[in-house]
């Protein structure tokens, strides 16, 4: 892998996780809520 490629890589997957991580806590949440 070209080395100019690799920072830009792993700050993609960085935004990767936590896009998903925003995405899992605002479809969890509201069934929590519901739950307690």
């Amino acid at each position: 892998m070209n080395l100019k490629v690799l920072p830009l890589f792993s700050a993609l997957m960085y935004l990767l996780k936590v896009a998903t991580n925003l995405m899992l806590i605002t479809i969890v949440k509201p069934f929590t809520t519901m739950a307690i």
